[in-house]
């Protein structure tokens, strides 16, 4: 799973406007950026901004899910926040050293509108509650957020891309807006049994590339490919109509394949077998087709990227610049408390939902 999605998903649950936490309020420190604190009363709450959603998408067991050797989801999903966090404390100072601020007014506005949105949805306003978050916690979100969105916006502006930019990435560049496809056929000879689903011996796959060797003898004498192809070809799927694999693009089969046939010219058959993992491939291509789009259609989307481009560029600088310092001591601490917050909250699920299959199995005995 993906977890700088995160963002996406908080967003459909409450308003992109949560997204952003800061300095510290008060308590233990989980890190510092350029000497301004990260409390750990506030990494708690951020985490208890986005966890429910999680929850209600993927249920309660998603936390011990690992999903890297040794990793779970809860240990990511922390690490991703606390990330975010450091990046967006860096973009905030820098936004208060350009004096980029946000008004008063805008702020309410955004924070009313943030509050219907909440007042609407009882069950995350409970869990809300449950963690302590407050009116002045959400408005001090609000007011970061609507910050790092200026700051955003005035560096894009700053960093407009011409038009002259825009043609030389596309110049060199042109393989990306090419959609490349080939008509080709081939006949396999399988490292494999398929019908036992067991790899073949060492001797028998010696046996199958001599095999190969000689029918690509056979192809290149001007024998009929779909005949050699219904007669030696070992891919269920494609022999019976003569190895015809119809239209591909160059992601849809294995590398090794995909290169032997891009290179080839309509008409042709490999000069050599081509191994895969799967086995031995013997490949004539029939056609080849190119759709370029024009660059009318792509250049406000390469503009975008360039402009995006350049603002990750002064992200990364401002980063490579702070001290952060983490205090890893405090970090565990909440890793620990957070974990045992979510398994009480799996048990009592379990609970419930055992308590609901007892009822439903009492009532369907009484009837």
């Amino acid at each position: 799973m993906e977890l700088k999605k995160w963002n996406k998903v908080i967003a459909s649950v409450v308003s992109a406007t949560l997204l952003f936490a800061g300095c510290s309020i008060g308590g233990d420190a989980v890190a510092s950026v350029n000497g301004q604190k990260i409390g750990k009363d506030v990494y708690e709450k951020t985490l208890g901004l986005y966890s429910p959603s999680y929850e209600m998408q993927f249920g309660p067991d998603i936390w011990n899910t690992e999903i890297e050797s040794g990793v779970t989801f809860s240990q990511k999903f922390q690490e991703e926040i606390l990330e975010k966090m450091i990046n967006d404390e860096i973009i905030l100072q820098d936004a208060a050293k350009k004096e980029l601020t946000v008004s008063v007014e805008e702020i309410n506005t955004q924070f009313d509108e943030l509050k219907k949105s909440i007042d609407s949805q009882e069950q995350f306003k409970s869990i809300l509650e449950s963690n302590g978050i407050d009116d002045e916690f959400l408005k001090e979100q609000v007011k970061k957020d609507m910050t790092v969105k200026k700051y955003y916006d005035t560096l894009m502006q700053e960093n407009e891309v011409k038009e002259d930019e825009v043609r030389k990435y596309y110049d060199e560049h042109i393989d990306e807006f090419t959609s490349s496809q080939v008509k080709a056929s081939h006949i396999l000879f399988a490292k494999k049994d398929f019908d036992k689903n067991e790899e073949l011996s060492k001797e028998e796959v010696a046996k199958k590339k001599e095999l190969a060797e000689k029918v690509l003898g056979m192809a290149k004498s001007g024998q009929n490919f779909a005949d050699l192809a219904m007669k030696y070809s070992d891919d269920p799927g494609s022999a019976k109509n003569g190895g015809d694999l119809g239209y591909f693009d160059k992601t849809t089969m294995v590398k090794e394949f995909s290169d032997a046939a891009f290179s080839m010219k309509p008409g042709d058959i490999s000069n050599s077998i081509v191994e895969t993992e799967v086995g031995f491939h013997i490949i004539k291509v029939f056609d080849k087709k190119e759709n370029i789009q024009k660059f009318d259609d792509v250049k406000q989307s390469i503009a975008s990227n360039l402009q995006y481009q350049k603002y990750e560029s002064v992200i990364d600088g401002l980063k490579k610049a702070a001290k952060v310092k983490k205090n890893e001591d405090v970090i565990k601490k909440v890793r620990e408390e957070f974990g045992k917050k979510q398994e009480e909250k799996a048990k009592k699920t379990d609970e419930n939902s055992e308590t609901e299959t007892t009822e439903q199995t009492d009532t369907e005995t009484k009837k």
